[in-house]
């Protein structure tokens, strides 16, 4: 396939027939091995241009034939939703041409970030320690609860498969996908989800499996604007193109944005309804799946009660009371692994809930005044963690948004503000590490700052901190370490103080004439381990930025200064902002909870009853006392 060919362009074809309604197309007979390619466009040939342009087709040729169609394997990473997933839409569309199941295997790990070796080396830290700790187990798992319930429902076979220990990894993600007739993945940009994703693309190429990534995690999916190539060594394809400014890739992409708005909202980016659903959301049903068994794991299969070797179907994922507690027993080895945040539940409905509570205490018309004030934890809409795991859509908020700009001219100055850091700034990141394998790596940054960097080495040493001084917040310097406890408690740092926490971790390594790369190491690992947005574009984007990425030097040629101990807040301000930001959580939830009983037990009188105006019995009006009395205690 010629690597520089656009993913929307239709110059291969084939003829196709279709039978009655809901029939499906019938390719024409075709080589032995084709181009994926000129493979969707055979068995597409009406698929919307936004979504083909989301699509990057794998770069070998593939097998096709009638007898290889089995099942279509999505195997989401970073799209944990129903709502605007292209991937999703691509898995269902593919498997109603072929009329046959969807199978949906999410493959959560103990991963580990790899690059580290030279960190290993020159210091003896816990660097390259596992990220999948409790904290973002328990987010992880909430999440998938929610959407598999969805996919489900939809009638995909779901299935979720933990990993845990290294021991007890089975690969049933690649024995699928060489049975599959397609695999669809998630561009997934960051490691280690993209290190999964290039596991299975490995598996496929060697068994010439079609395979296809697609982007849902932009407006304007880079892979459709930037230069493309297949790397003759590794055969992968590599990107190019990208400009020095984020404001320059802001104006690149301007043009498509509203066009891959409307395909969203229009329902382009939604799964069609399945011509061959099944259900397989209860151990009894999987029994029951006739059409599924000869192609999964005999061990899942199996009618006995032992667990450990299947994967977690819905109704497991719907018996766990807490995910949070569950995450903790599972991540049991790890003993210094942070634990999940109370105050933050992962998924769909509580994204949605934590968005609209913004809206409606005006968050977003006092944005740019109020955005940068830490003493107000929630002036930041903190929804960064639910975008980077594809469990909000991109395109539900910025829709909000335009609806809220056109009925009210009073929040322009907000949504600017608000659109350049989620449109602007996000996005940037995105192409940038779809550009870059050394994407958190010194190597990354702009030359100006690498020399400075390079350069700029103290006589003597000014600071002497060690990673685990740095983990704990001890290092005596008390505002530094009070946003680090913030961030160890939290999950969460304000877009602001992220900056100067960074900023200075970036000072002292040249305070300590250390090797910035292993500052910045540092620096990643801290924010990898700890905040619940980390591991995704923009969060490197964010750590980047405080060496020079995407910025420009000073007069003098350095890189801005931003130390903790100058910075307007005070320690004690942070413990304040920190116990604001949780209780007004926990008052929130119990409003929420209050709510709901509430409108049940309304929602218990007849409409007749409530038409006749007849007076409440006097035990639904105990009831309604008893509830309204107990949320206004557990609220002050």
């Amino acid at each position: 396939m010629d690597a520089s060919v656009s993913n929307s362009s239709h110059d291969e074809t084939s003829t196709s027939t279709s039978a009655a309604v809901g029939a499906v197309h019938k390719v024409t007979p075709t080589p032995t091995k084709i181009s994926s390619l000129q493979h969707l466009n055979n068995l597409l040939p009406n698929l919307s241009s936004t979504l083909q342009e989301r699509i990057v087709h794998c770069p070998w040729k593939c097998h096709v034939s009638t007898a290889l169609q089995s099942f279509v394997l999505y195997l989401p990473t970073v799209n944990l939703r129903m709502e605007h997933n292209p991937s999703f839409a691509l898995a269902c569309s593919l498997a109603n041409a072929w009329h046959v199941p969807v199978i949906v295997l999410a493959v959560v790990g103990c991963q580990t970030r790899s690059g580290m070796s030279q960190l290993q080396q020159q210091k003896k830290e816990r660097l390259d320690a596992t990220v999948m700790t409790a904290r973002r187990l328990a987010f992880t798992m909430e999440a998938l609860q929610e959407c598999c319930s969805l996919w489900s429902n939809h009638g995909a076979a779901v299935f979720v498969r933990v990993h845990g220990n290294s021991s007890s990894r089975a690969m049933e993600h690649l024995s699928l996908a060489v049975k599959a007739s397609a695999v669809v993945l998630d561009e997934a940009f960051v490691r280690p989800y993209s290190s999964l994703v290039e596991q299975v693309e490995g598996a496929c190429r060697n068994a010439s499996r079609v395979c296809y990534r697609v982007d849902g995690s932009t407006t304007v999916p880079p892979c459709s604007i930037l230069k493309r190539c297949v790397d003759s060594e590794s055969g992968k394809y590599v990107y190019s193109g990208i400009p020095d400014r984020a404001w320059k890739w802001n104006k690149m992409t301007q043009g498509g944005r509203e066009r891959h708005l409307d395909a969203a909202l229009c329902s382009e980016f939604d799964a069609p309804t399945l011509l061959c659903p099944v259900n397989v959301s209860s151990r009894k049903s999987l029994f029951e799946a006739n059409l599924l068994h000869r192609y999964l794991p005999s061990s899942w299969v199996m009618d006995t009660d032992e667990v450990v070797s299947k994967p977690l179907l819905c109704s497991d994922l719907n018996e766990i009371p807490c995910f949070k507690k569950w995450a903790v027993n599972f991540c049991g080895d790890d003993k210094d692994s942070p634990h999940p945040c109370k105050h933050t539940t992962g998924n769909y409905s509580s994204g949605m809930s934590r968005w609209s509570q913004w809206l409606d205490r005006g968050g977003l018309k006092d944005y740019a005044r109020t955005r940068n004030d830490p003493k107000k934890p929630h002036s930041p809409s903190r929804m960064s963690c639910y975008l980077n795991l594809g469990i909000v859509s991109i395109f539900r908020l910025i829709s909000d948004m335009d609806k809220i700009g056109e009925a009210d001219k009073n929040h322009c100055s907000g949504i600017e503000k608000y659109k350049e850091e989620i449109l602007k700034w996000r996005e940037y990141s995105y192409a940038h590490t779809l550009c870059r394998n050394d994407y958190d790596k010194i190597s990354c940054l702009p030359g100006w700052a690498r020399r400075y960097l390079s350069s700029n080495k103290a006589e003597y040493c000014i600071y002497d901190y060690t990673i685990n001084e740095m983990i704990g917040g001890c290092t005596g310097d008390d505002t530094w370490d009070a946003m680090q406890k913030y961030l160890v408690s939290t999950g969460e740092l304000h877009n602001n103080v992220r900056m100067t926490w960074g900023k200075t971790v970036m000072h002292w390594g040249i305070a300590q004439s250390k090797d910035p790369a292993i500052s910045l190491a540092e620096l990643v690992y801290l924010n990898d381990r700890f905040a619940l947005d980390g591991l995704s574009p923009p969060s490197y984007g964010g750590i980047l930025w405080c060496y020079g990425w995407g910025d420009k030097p000073a007069k003098d040629g350095s890189i801005s200064i931003k130390y903790a101990s100058r910075y307007k807040c005070s320690a004690t301000d942070f413990v304040t902002a920190e116990k604001i930001l949780i209780e007004e959580a926990s008052s929130r939830k119990f409003l929420d909870i209050r709510s709901m009983l509430l409108s049940r037990a309304n929602g218990q009188r007849s409409v007749a009853v409530n038409k006749r105006r007849r007076h409440t019995s006097p035990i639904s009006q105990r009831k309604e006392r008893t509830l309204h009395n107990f949320f206004a205690k557990a609220t002050r």
